[in-house]
């Protein structure tokens, strides 16, 4: 796998680079014994870095096919380990842990969105995978009354996550974090309302979440 190290520029100092590792370390063990909060931030930085590099993939020149595959399977293991990190703290019932695997999983879904498949190959069918494993992360944090998870999810049933379009699902959970105090949730339930869109057309209800939008952004 592709080092850590690599995350940094070359012109970073050692005393920089020292440092980072130190928290590395601090962070690491942390999570090893099990504090949600320091899985999270762990997965999260192995994902964010090899996401990073997945994503300059299209930018290289590689010697070989062979070479280029290894740099592909290296990103994709990377980001992997990252995920299995934020994992263990979902799979105790945390709902940041939730909703931020869910949030990776669907990151994830894009590297393998721009693939050109061919019949039979390995990675056929593994966006669909990566976004019904955000769907699935998301609502069980959601259920759990995350505001941001319940806003999230909304959108996971606009028809693009591989399950059925469902306007009143969407409403439902636009509802539920309006509920909770999601100042962006309200703007988009008051657009629906001025717009009838997905709900009875009311001016009263319209204004009434811009209110509570303004009140929850205050």
């Amino acid at each position: 796998m592709l080092g850590d190290v690599e995350a940094f520029n070359m012109n970073i100092t050692a005393d920089y680079l020292d440092e980072y590792q130190s928290y590395s370390r601090d962070l690491y063990i942390a999570a090893k014994r099990g504090h949600a909060k320091a899985q999270i931030a762990l997965g999260e930085r192995y994902f964010g870095y090899y996401r990073k590099l997945s994503s300059d993939f299209w930018d290289i020149e590689f010697e070989d096919e062979a070479k280029e595959d290894a740099y592909f399977e290296d990103c994709l293991a990377g980001m992997r380990k990252g995920l299995a990190w934020v994992t263990k703290g979902a799979e105790k019932g945390n709902a940041e842990a939730q909703r931020i695997l869910g949030n990776l999983y669907y990151r994830m879904s894009y590297v393998f969105e721009d693939i050109a498949l061919e019949p039979g190959d390995e990675y056929d069918g593994q966006r669909e995978k990566c976004l019904l494993q955000s769907h699935e992360w998301t609502k069980k944090a959601a259920l759990q009354g995350d505001s941001e998870a319940q806003y999230e999810l909304s959108f996971s049933y606009d028809g693009h996550f591989c399950i059925p379009r469902d306007e009143k699902m969407q409403v439902k959970w636009l509802m539920a974090a309006a509920d909770n105090g999601h100042a962006k949730a309200c703007e988009e339930l008051a657009c629906r309302y001025r717009e009838g869109d997905g709900v009875k057309k009311s001016r009263m209800l319209a204004n009434m979440y811009y209110r509570k939008a303004e009140k929850y952004k205050s």
